[in-house]
C-alpha cells in the first residue's frame, strides 16, 4: 500500500495547481478588456480574486498542517516549516 500523503504536502500541491491555474486564466481577462464590455472584465477580476484567496487558504493549511504534524516546532511560532 503506498504511503499516505501527509496534509502540509497537499495543501502545497494545491497552491501550485491554484498558482498554475490564475496563470493560465489570462487569456481569459485578455480577451474580455478586448471586448471592452465592463461587465465580462468584473467577473474576470472576480475570478482571479477568488483563486487568489483560495491559494491563500491553502497556505494557511499548510502551515497549520505542519504545525500540528512539528513536534519540535518552537512555540508554534510563524515562519517555522518549507510551507510558511
Amino acid at each position: 500500500m503506498p504511503r499516505p500523503v501527509p496534509l502540509a504536502e497537499h495543501a502545497m500541491e494545491t497552491q501550485v495547481a491554484l498558482r498554475e491555474l490564475r496563470r493560465v486564466t489570462v487569456p481569459l481577462w485578455q480577451a474580455a478588456a478586448a471586448t471592452g464590455d465592463w461587465t465580462l472584465m468584473s467577473r474576470c477580476h472576480e475570478l482571479a480574486a477568488t483563486l487568489r484567496s483560495a491559494e491563500r487558504q491553502a497556505r494557511s493549511i499548510a502551515g497549520l498542517a505542519e504545525l500540528i504534524a512539528c513536534p519540535d516546532a518552537p512555540a508554534r511560532s510563524p515562519g517555522h516549516g518549507r510551507a510558511a
